[in-house]
């Protein structure tokens, strides 16, 4: 059975002014819609993305986010995500720092994320993912960026290590210089030492002594690529650093050379284009040099850039063998020769010649033999494809594809047989200059500080109207930005086809977006690595079909003897002033809506089990969190090659050296203001309710456990007397306690807490100073259209140059991003 597949399309201009339309086309039922259905359904084209008010942050700061999910596909509503994990993991380790959850509602997540004061300084990847999960069990929604940990005060102890060029005897030396704390006694200086140790390998000590210098000798053989870094501990009297020293890989990598023939394919005697990328085997990108032979014999001199990518041209002959030799590198190691793919005998090549372009997009169209082709257009993100009609191609044709039907943002055109399989294929980035723009308009450039900025923000499309949008809005002392790894939310939505879901290869999104040349160069050589028309037409089998869920936080309630529940209990929840009943089965279990245990973070989720009316204390908590496991399951791989500079490091780059920034000052007064705790239990009573009396008794039935006289809560392991029910009257015993397991402040979903700024009372506040780094946040602002929406804020007692930044979603669907620089004068 055949049907009617009405696309509406575009229109091509041959050469020579001839004119084809392109709208319905008779495809197979089988063949095209219902794969794409299934592949579209298999893997949306949604966009997760965290706009962060800085990118370097010191302990007990608080990261304000704003997390964006852009659902490209429409969901069951049990399928659409309600919950957003945010974790920080550290960048040379991977491990899991800090970890919250946060409510998604309609596709927005305001947070705050708190640093603790015991954060170890440095590079820290601030990783966020939904709890919606494939069949494989990974999530579908991921965003990475990449963060700075500093420290606002000068260690006692400061360290460099300086590793040296050569190796000698199969070893690395570490040549490591100490410089010990003022007024450090002979004796501490006498004991002082380092200890060291690679991942899984027992740790070892070297003396420092008087000299202050030490050399740490390490065997090659033990630093592989995912081994190459050393934990140092610095021990001077009481004092300790700690600090982590990145290794170079000794060990001669190997080169990972690919090459990409633009299609697909290499076909004899037809002209190709052919990209290529040179990696180390450890994923990191080199440049190099080689000469492109045929028959051994030497035609061209081709080389990669800095992102270790490169192309050339090539006419394959028939009989010939093309290799491609590397010349002139440092790290040159055997084999040096590298294969190219084999030209096919007959075929199709396919050639955009600029593939980052407007409204227009021209194509050639190569072939030995009399072919009628196909062309298709599926949009990354949608998934969307439209099909023309039959095209007869002998020879070179040359085409102009006018792009009118098709989405902005990179697409895949696919050239297809009379059957609809794939004969070429290559991605696309259409309308690349038509962006909405926002406009920040402000009184002045420079203000005093505690002087009122008023700004006004107008957002408009390509062709100058007026839009209305939801966009986040900060203001943050430029040197809290990181100029080197930069990314926005227009960059990262029209880049993240071309990222990795396991890799951080692609630091500066922002320079991808906004070089030409470079996202030129990523289209031709990513969309060489994935044939999008393979992955659509797989096997229509049921097991080739992922499926969704939606993970769901579960508690469960258990009695303290562990005697078996077998009836309900009602979970009485407090969020703030306000009270939700969530009920359990007959085994204690119950699945909490987030909406129902969404607290301000830093806050407190109250949570008491009920019997009917009555509140018991003979239950214990636990609560199974399947974010945690989620995250620890996410692949994190970091690009560090051979090639970077790894020789001098110190414990000194761990400081904000800022200039002007005083912020850490104002930590210290945070810090100091803020060691009381946010919910003390009642009077010595611990989360489960247990408490000890002021006679010393275990939950005590003749004192309350709210007496201002009981003494500390219980300790897990300790003896104490306890009164036994005994006929009439109560017999008491020893007992040993068991611990308290109430997992409550599990239990709470976040959302952020409010962002004050300068307000009107730190402005009274004529004799203390507030220094403040990031002085304006306030995401999900509603622009209404035709009007500008405006902006009030005070800059703090910290002179700089400061960035306001704009980003968000307009009206019309497509994205914006502006930023605006101000400088606030000293006193």
């Amino acid at each position: 059975m055949k049907y009617f597949f009405n696309i509406p399309f575009l229109l091509i201009y041959l050469l020579s002014i001839t004119c084809v339309g392109m709208y319905g086309q008779i495809i197979h039922e089988d063949s095209l819609r219902t794969k794409i259905a299934r592949y579209t359904a298999a893997n949306p084209g949604d966009v997760l993305y965290i706009a962060t008010d800085k990118s370097i942050y010191l302990p007990t700061e608080t990261i304000w986010f704003a997390g964006y999910l852009i659902e490209m596909s429409q969901k069951a509503d049990t399928l659409s995500p309600n919950l957003l994990s945010v974790a920080l993991q550290r960048n040379d380790t991977t491990a899991v720092s800090l970890q919250k959850n946060y409510l998604i509602n309609n596709g927005f997540c305001p947070g705050s994320l708190t640093l603790p004061n015991t954060l170890t300084p440095g590079n820290y990847l601030l990783t966020a993912c939904t709890n919606v999960i494939n069949k494989q069990g990974k999530p579908i929604h991921v965003f990475r960026k990449e963060i700075t940990i500093k420290t606002g005060t000068s260690p006692s102890i400061l360290v460099d290590f300086k590793i040296r060029d050569k190796t000698v005897m199969d070893s690395i030396f570490i040549d490591t210089k100490v410089y010990f704390p003022p007024n450090t006694s002979v004796s501490d200086r006498s004991k002082s030492y380092i200890s060291y140790n690679l991942k899984n390998s027992g740790s070892k000590k070297i003396k420092i002594g008087m000299t202050e210098q030490v050399t740490i000798a390490l065997p090659i053989s033990e630093v592989e690529t995912s081994n190459h870094i050393l934990y140092t501990t610095t021990t001077i009297g009481k004092s300790n650093l700690n600090f982590n020293v990145k290794l170079p890989i000794i060990r001669q990598p190997k080169f990972d050379i690919r090459f990409y023939p633009e299609g697909g394919d290499l076909v004899t005697g037809l002209q190709s284009k052919v990209a290529w990328e040179s990696r180390l085997t450890n994923g990191g990108a080199v440049q190099l040099k080689a000469l492109l032979l045929e028959n051994e014999k030497a035609i061209d001199t081709i080389e990669t850039d800095e992102h270790g990518l490169g192309w050339f041209n090539i006419l394959p002959k028939n009989g010939s063998e093309y290799t491609l030799k590397v010349m002139d590198n440092k790290a040159l190691v055997a084999p040096n020769v590298y294969p190219l793919p084999k030209p096919s005998p007959t075929g199709i090549v396919l050639e955009i010649p600029t593939a980052v372009v407007g409204d227009i997009l021209s194509i050639r169209v190569g072939t030995q033999q009399d072919k009628q082709i196909r062309l298709a257009i599926t949009n990354a993100y949608t998934k969307e494809t439209k099909i023309a009609p039959p095209i007869a191609v002998k020879g070179e044709k040359r085409m102009n594809l006018l792009l009118n039907d098709v989405s902005k943002g990179m697409n895949t055109l696919t050239l297809l047989d009379d059957d609809g399989q794939p004969l070429a294929e290559r991605q696309f980035f259409a309308h690349y200059k038509n962006n909405n723009e926002a406009v920040i308009t402000i009184e002045k450039d420079s203000y005093n500080v505690r002087e009122k900025v008023s700004a006004k923000l107008r957002i408009t499309d390509a062709g100058g109207q007026p839009l209305g949008g939801i966009f986040t809005v900060s203001c943050v002392q430029n040197s809290r930005l990181d100029t080197i790894r930069k990314n926005d939310i227009v960059s990262h939505f029209y880049t993240i086809p071309l990222m990795s879901q396991d890799t951080n290869e692609n630091s500066n999104i922002t320079e991808l977006y906004h070089n030409q040349k470079y996202l030129e160069n990523m289209l031709f050589l990513k969309g060489g690595q994935r044939s999008l028309w393979q992955q659509l037409t797989l096997p229509n089998s049921a097991a080739s079909i992922s499926k969704l869920e939606r993970l769901k936080l579960k508690g469960q309630i258990e009695y303290k003897d562990k005697s078996k529940i077998k009836k309900t209990f009602t979970l009485l929840i407090r969020q703030d002033s306000l009270w939700n009943f969530i009920p359990t089965d007959k085994t204690g279990i119950f699945l909490p809506d987030p909406k129902s245990i969404v607290i301000v973070e830093n806050g407190y989720l109250e949570a008491k089990v009920m019997e009917g009316n009555r509140s018991i204390d003979y239950t214990t908590m636990s609560i199974d969190d399947p974010m945690q496991k989620l995250m620890q399951s996410i692949k994190m791989t970091t690009h560090d090659t051979q090639l970077q500079n790894t020789s001098s490091q110190s414990s000194k780059k761990n400081l904000l050296d800022i200039g002007n920034d005083k912020s850490q000052i104002q930590l210290k007064e945070v810090v100091v203001k803020g060691t009381r705790k946010n919910k003390p239990y009642s009077y010595g009573a611990n989360k489960c309710g247990d408490y000890v009396c002021s006679s010393g008794y275990l939950n005590c039935p003749v004192h309350s456990a709210y007496s201002y006289d009981n003494n500390p809560p219980p300790i897990k392991g300790e003896t104490y007397l306890f009164m036994r029910s005994f006929g009439a009257g109560y017999d008491v015993i020893n007992r040993i306690y068991q611990g308290c397991l109430w997992e409550g402040d599990k239990l709470g979903v976040y959302t952020a807490r409010e962002f004050y700024g300068m307000d009107e009372n730190k402005l009274k506040e004529t004799f203390e100073k507030y220094y403040m780094s990031t002085i304006f946040w306030k995401p999900f602002i509603t622009a209404v259209k035709n009007k500008e929406t405006s902006i009030d804020f005070y800059t703090s007692d910290q002179a700089g140059t400061y960035k306001i930044k704009i980003e968000g979603i307009a009206e019309n669907g497509d994205f914006i991003y502006e930023e605006k620089t101000i400088t606030i004068n000293k006193e």
